[in-house]
């Protein structure tokens, strides 16, 4: 069927989704991706870029709806792009993930697998355990969806209920403080139960008003057990090199299942704490332990992987370059008595050969690298200490299929793959994948 057009607009069959979960369609033979559109609609966009081989497109109206597609409850849901499938049904929504996750493993790696359907959260909304809104004329909002403007919010669906009741007493006091121009965003990020929060003012430069606001704060929310200042120009997303405990507890005590947890305002870890569980009992299963194995833990940030599988192992090695979070994990293996964890901060790639040249072997290694996924060097690194099980955990399809690609070049294959819906209405989905060496 020819594809109509009217004015600045275009009728679409919607055929496919991109790794952004944006609807594919086609006019004249160009790809168009299509905010809003469900496989198996008809729709009529509008194109907003054309590139050289594809266009972006926003959906304006649905003229022949999938079964799939539910009405949104966001009132800011055409404008932010935080849950950018919240136009789908739960199991839809699944759907999409796993073709997402099909597609780049195909086109990227060269994988022809099967891949099941994610594990679903039993919780898909209210779920965000953290988050960034920035500041802008007095008020804090997110980001719309490629751009730089703010759009207020008092509450966010996916956020953890305690952080919408606490965002609302941070507007309302901010609201009396007038202009903070030094002020660029803030830093939002709770326990598992919704009990501790902590707060961090990131800016530009220091803000004397920030202690009397902490203590009005403080008084208003009991839950409230640290607050930060952050300032510098920003060397690590929004965060800038300076941190200043302004009020409070230095660190933020969590728990994933028995693994306790102090965390520092810059840690990371999961935003999903239900969901982390389930990831961490699936990396559990496919390490396959019996007490006696040697693990390397990759990436291992505050220790959290590492510490949920130090019961069931000999010994556990935590590699991660970020010294405070190496610092966490290490107060952390203390805390939770793990004395078989020790966690060094260096880069994998330069400590792994000379581990190799000292002898050193290990039964299984972790990945879980950030988006950008690993450096060459450290796949080759992994692969000169040849561990006969390899878990990688990603939380980004395309980079996933790169880094197969390679490691199976490099002598392993996949034997088992599950997706992971860490990310409940967003496009964003976790891989957990079990490979093992071919044997000679």
């Amino acid at each position: 069927m020819a594809e109509k057009r009217t004015e600045n607009l275009v009728e679409l069959s919607i055929d496919g989704v991109t790794s952004e979960g944006r609807g594919v369609g086609r006019l004249d033979g160009l790809a168009v991706f299509t905010a809003g559109a469900l496989p198996g609609e008809r729709v009529l966009s509008r194109i907003v870029a054309r590139k050289k081989n594809f266009a972006l497109a926003e959906t304006e109206r649905v003229l022949s709806a999938a079964p799939g597609r539910v009405n949104t409850s966001c009132p800011d849901y055409d404008c932010c792009g935080g849950c950018s499938l919240q136009h789908a049904d739960y199991l839809t929504e699944l759907e999409l993930k796993r073709r997402i996750v099909q597609q780049s493993l195909r086109r990227l790696g060269g994988q022809e697998i099967d891949i099941p359907l994610p594990l679903a959260s039993a919780r898909p909304a209210f779920y965000r355990n953290r988050a960034v809104l920035h500041y802008e004329d007095g008020r804090l909002g997110f980001y719309n969806e490629d751009s730089h403007s703010v759009t207020p919010r008092e509450s966010c669906e996916l956020l953890i209920p305690a952080l919408n009741e606490f965002l609302g007493s941070l507007q309302s006091i901010l609201s009396t403080c007038g202009l903070l121009p030094d002020l660029r965003a803030v830093g939002l990020r709770c326990d598992a139960c919704g009990e501790r929060l902590l707060l961090t003012f990131i800016c530009g430069r220091s803000i004397k008003k920030l202690a009397d606001i902490a203590q009005a704060l403080s008084d208003a929310d009991d839950r409230l057990v640290s607050v930060w200042e952050n300032s510098g120009p920003p060397v690590y997303g929004v965060y800038g090199a300076n941190w200043t405990l302004i009020q409070g507890q230095n660190k933020l005590r969590d728990s994933i299942g028995p693994v306790k947890l102090d965390l520092s305002p810059g840690s990371f870890l999961q935003v999903n704490p239900a969901q982390t569980l389930v990831l961490y009992d699936l990396v559990r299963r496919y390490v396959s332990l019996s007490g006696s194995e040697n693990v390397l833990d990759l990436y291992s940030g505050v220790g959290s992987i590492a510490l949920y599988l130090a019961p069931f192992a000999g010994n556990v090695r935590g590699v991660e370059s970020y010294a405070p979070a190496v610092a966490d994990a290490t107060a952390n293996a203390a805390l939770n008595g793990a004395d078989n964890c020790r966690f060094y901060c260096a880069k994998a790639e330069d400590i792994l050969p000379r581990w190799a040249a000292a002898g050193c072997a290990f039964d299984v290694a972790v990945l879980d690298p950030p988006r950008a996924g690993c450096d060459k060097r450290l796949l080759d690194a992994v692969a000169g200490i040849a561990p006969p099980r390899i878990i990688y955990v990603s939380c980004n399809p395309a980079t996933l299929a790169r880094d197969l690609k390679i490691l199976t070049g490099q002598g392993y294959f996949i034997e088992s793959l599950q997706p992971v819906d860490m990310f409940p209405r967003t496009h964003h989905v976790e891989t957990v994948v079990l490979m093992s060496r071919v044997k000679d």
